[in-house]
């Protein structure tokens, strides 16, 4: 399958007719990456999926008053569409600062730019970073290849060389005066590119004046062709780069692709570069540059036993690569920050496993919309449990989570995700939940999304005493746990409860004659069972052949877990005060995992038995109202007793032989699952 081209704007120019660093990666980047370079109209009009921008001062520095007000006028307007359009910016640092400090205007424009910058790639490790700001290092590359087609000269003891464009911080006239005091009889100087005006005034001026006949000076102020520039490189004993500051050059790299050492200041990066080719290439002082820095340097370029500089690192096809993973990973980050924000309210009770693996599930759901801001709650151990990643914002505070989803709704469109799970409908949870239809309404108005997925009421909760009845009528996704709630609401589809969307596939399942265990699991806010649920417990595992185990799967359950297992002689398997919700989840699992059957009043018990293959056997001292409709919205099969036409061994024995047909409908279930997922999903671009 194809894929769409990615588009990228380049700061800088189409190429001419020397070799630059950015034609290079250009030239071997894959074919999915398109470039086009700069011209003002391009970057206002046309279409472009990431702006590359090196040197930007550049494009706001016209020497010419009235030209220079055009272009920040200009950069401005780019800034607008960047900034609108949330296009991502890729900054190469070649330099820490601009080498001449612009005025006031142009720092505040380069600091906007620099606030815009999605990517910062620096061309060495050297460089310091902010700590929230997304960094990638791409070495330059080397110019071997580009350049080996090139004549080469032979080198000429004490021919020295300055070569590149000729700025005051690359301290020329310093070069100069330390060649005049420190050039032995036959020394040349070569000064070779085209410098600022005033800069090329005074090295005339300086040339003019030069008092020695015995070594020379030759000025070249202008462009050279590549194969001028290796006739001249190659033909110097070394070159000189006596810059004020120096954190990365071209002018190095090439010069080493030319087999030539390079006497430069001293800096970590330079130290990098030393250390990377070998000895004898890069030749550091310290301090400034005079005639005793430079006949030091001479001293090491004439002394040094010099192999070919190892420059394997810096294939400009890895460049390309790396530049090309680049500007993906930043169109991947600005296409997730035009995502609509979603928030999302996940809290539940802490002491027990089935409320953060359901909301685990619902969050997994949502995640695909945009980036979650989930009310967790303060409790670290639930929120273990929830499955929270990185780039999901969390919060702990309930206000805190209102306040922020409130401003986002007032300034944009957002995705408010109701919580899931089971209403209770007592006048101190409506009390709590009375800002949900005002927030609700003002997502609707600024046209964001309303999700409502997977709630039931708790039976003895009539709709009338809740205010979901008026989220239910925003709401753009409206499902429901079981048939009886959508049929108290009168709106919306049922799905299976979220968590059967978690747990092991099928195929990786244990069989059944591999399954050592029965699992229990009993509400501790009941009436202890009857002696008969005993009896039944105790045939279960005669009949299948194994042992039993009690599971405390919600805390506030030890007590009843203790004398459960105390009556049926049978392990226990308690919540460690240790485990957090996702510890305490896994250990449950593993015990389910070997289980042939779930004998619980808790849904999520039997819900998460069922998902790692247990078949699932309901009861409870009470009404088993709820864990028959929660769970008759995925089996089709009985599993638990509830009209007194048969015991409860009998019903589960005949589920357990008709386990194939339970597990039938979990497939299922997960698919509706899945289509309700991808519902929730279909609202991110309509947000």
């Amino acid at each position: 399958m194809s894929t769409k081209p990615l588009r990228v704007l380049e700061s800088v120019a189409a190429p001419g007719r020397t070799i630059k660093y950015i034609d290079q990666v250009v030239r071997y980047a894959p074919d999915d990456i398109v470039f086009t370079y700069f011209r003002w109209t391009h970057a206002l009009l046309a279409r472009y999926d990431v702006f590359h921008v090196h040197w930007p001062e550049f494009l706001i520095r016209s020497r010419k008053t009235w030209a220079r007000a055009v272009q920040r006028i200009l950069f401005r307007m780019l800034l607008l569409r960047l900034r609108l359009t949330k296009t991502p910016v890729v900054r190469t640092q070649h330099n820490l600062e601009p080498h001449e400090r612009g005025d006031s205007m142009e720092r505040r424009l380069l600091g906007e730019l620099e606030r815009l910058t999605t990517v910062r790639v620096l061309l060495n490790s050297a460089t310091a970073v902010q700590p929230d700001e997304v960094v990638r290092v791409i070495p330059h590359g080397d110019y071997q290849e580009e350049l080996g087609s090139f004549t080469a000269a032979e080198p000429r003891q004490g021919r020295l060389l300055f070569f590149g464009r000729i700025e005051p911080y690359k301290s020329v006239p310093a070069l100069l005066d330390a060649f005049r005091d420190a050039a032995e009889e036959g020394d040349e100087l070569r000064i070779v590119g085209k410098p600022s005006a005033t800069v090329g005034a005074e090295l005339e001026a300086r040339v003019s004046a030069w008092d020695r006949d015995d070594a020379h000076v030759a000025l070249r102020l202008e462009h050279v062709s590549d194969a001028e520039m290796v006739q001249e490189m190659t033909s110097a004993e070394a070159i000189v780069l006596p810059y004020s500051e120096m954190h990365n050059s071209g002018v190095v790299l090439v010069a080493l692709s030319l087999r030539r050492p390079v006497i430069v200041p001293a800096s970590e990066a330079n130290e990098a570069i030393a250390r990377e080719v070998g000895a004898g290439w890069v030749i550091q002082y310290e301090g400034r540059f005079d005639a005793e820095a430079l006949r030091n340097a001479l001293h090491q370029v004439r002394e040094s036993e010099r192999r070919a500089p190892n420059l394997s690192s810096r294939d400009w096809r890895a460049v390309a690569a790396a530049y090309a993973d680049t500007f993906r990973e930043a169109a991947r980050v600005a296409a997730e920050r035009k995502q609509a924000p979603v928030f999302v309210n996940a809290g539940g009770q802490r002491d027990n496993i089935g409320d953060s693996l359901l909301r685990r599930a619902y969050l997994d759901a949502l995640r695909p919309v945009g980036t979650l801001h989930v009310y967790a709650g303060p409790d670290a151990g639930y929120t273990s449990g929830l499955g929270l990643r990185d780039g999901d914002v969390v919060y702990t505070s309930p206000m805190a989570w209102l306040l922020h989803a409130g401003r986002y709704a007032l300034t944009r469109r957002i995705v408010l995700g109701i919580n899931t799970g089971e209403v209770v409908g007592t006048p101190e949870e409506e009390r709590k939940g009375r800002w949900q239809p005002i927030l609700a309404r003002l997502v609707s108005l600024r046209g964001g999304r309303v999700v409502m997925a997977g709630i039931s009421l708790r039976p003895g909760t009539s709709a009338e005493h809740t205010s979901l009845s008026a989220l239910a009528s925003r709401a753009d996704v409206v499902t429901w746990r079981d048939r009886w709630t959508r049929d108290a609401f009168g709106i919306g589809d049922v799905q299976p409860d979220w968590a059967f969307k978690l747990g092991s596939e099928r195929d990786d399942w244990r069989t059944h004659s591999d399954r050592a265990i029965v699992a229990v699991a009993m509400r501790g806010d009941r009436p202890a069972p009857a002696d008969d649920w005993y009896d039944a417990v105790q045939r279960v595992s005669e009949t299948t052949g194994t042992r039993i185990v009690v599971v405390v799967q919600v805390r506030r359950d030890v007590d009843r877990a203790r004398q459960l297992a105390s009556r049926l002689d049978a392990e226990i398997v308690e919540w460690s005060a240790e485990d957090d919700h996702a510890v305490h989840e896994r250990k449950v699992r593993a015990v389910y995992g070997d289980a042939v059957a779930v004998v619980s009043d808790r849904i999520h018990a039997l819900i998460v038995g069922y998902t790692e293959g247990a078949v699932p056997l309901g009861f409870s001292t009470g009404s088993p109202e709820k864990v028959i409709r929660s769970l008759k919205t995925v089996a089709s099969l009985p599993f638990c007793a509830d009209d007194g036409s048969a015991s409860s061994e009998e019903v589960w024995l005949a589920a357990l032989a008709q386990r194939e047909t339970f597990f039938s409908d979990l497939t299922s279930a997960r698919a509706t699952l899945s289509g309700v997922s991808a519902s929730v999903a279909a609202l991110a671009p309509g947000c």
